[in-house]
């Protein structure tokens, strides 16, 4: 007799398989992430067809398969659609799903799931500031990780910083200007304030604090950078 598992999930990416069918990748706080396969989805009528894109939000039901374990039964919570009407929106999203693709790991998976439910909670009432909002995320999925931006002391040497503050991109941190490399990136001090009022307000919080739009997409940037250099 197949072993039947139900557990909520969100799906991070959707890839066509065979004719009707789909591979979802989902992660949740149960196993984290993992390959489903969501059979007959592509077709016209297909009962399952809502749950067979990014960003959706349900209770899966799966068996066990040969390959891969097959999704019998959804029960649908939240599809964020509203994410992906906004064009920057929708790519910030992404950004932040293949972050958790990329980064998640199975004794984080509670943290992590929560931490991404709340991401686009706010993310669908909130779209104009969606590179905020992602920045915010971005920061929370790094200390999640155990990667926290110390913006007070250079990681190598130890000392306060002063005015000069680098990013090392091939150690993935902040220095001082003793301790840069020669791909090191200067930090403007708008970055510095942007992190730190970042990592001190909750999502909700964020959204009265009056940014410039360019220091924030320039964090974000960073941030994303460096969460590709952890973990590809």
């Amino acid at each position: 007799m197949e072993k039947e598992h139900k557990f909520d999930a969100i799906v991070l990416s959707a890839n066509d398989y065979k004719e009707y069918d789909k591979l979802l990748t989902i992660f949740s706080a149960v196993n984290g992430k993992q390959t489903v396969l969501l059979r007959g989805c592509k077709r016209p009528k297909a009962k399952l067809r809502f749950a067979g894109q990014p960003f959706f939000w349900g209770e899966f039901m799966v068996v066990d398969g040969k390959g891969y374990d097959v999704v019998t039964q959804v029960s649908p919570k939240n599809s964020f659609f509203e994410v992906t009407t906004d064009y920057d929106c929708y790519v910030n999203g992404c950004l932040a799903l293949k972050a958790i693709a990329n980064s998640c790991l199975s004794q984080n998976s509670e943290r992590l799931f929560l931490l991404l439910v709340t991401y686009l909670t706010v993310l669908q009432k909130n779209i104009n500031q969606s590179d905020l909002i992602t920045c915010k995320f971005l920061v929370e999925l790094l200390k999640l990780l155990g990667f926290e931006i110390n913006t007070e002391f250079c990681q190598e040497c130890g000392q306060k910083f002063n005015e000069h503050i680098y990013y090392n991109t091939f150690q993935n941190c902040l220095v001082c200007a003793n301790c840069k490399s020669y791909d090191s990136i200067k930090i403007k001090p708008n970055y510095i304030n942007v992190i730190n009022t970042i990592k001190s307000n909750k999502f909700l919080n964020l959204l009265k604090v009056d940014f410039e739009i360019n220091d924030v997409n320039a964090v974000k940037n960073l941030l994303s950078t460096a969460i590709e250099r952890i973990f590809n």
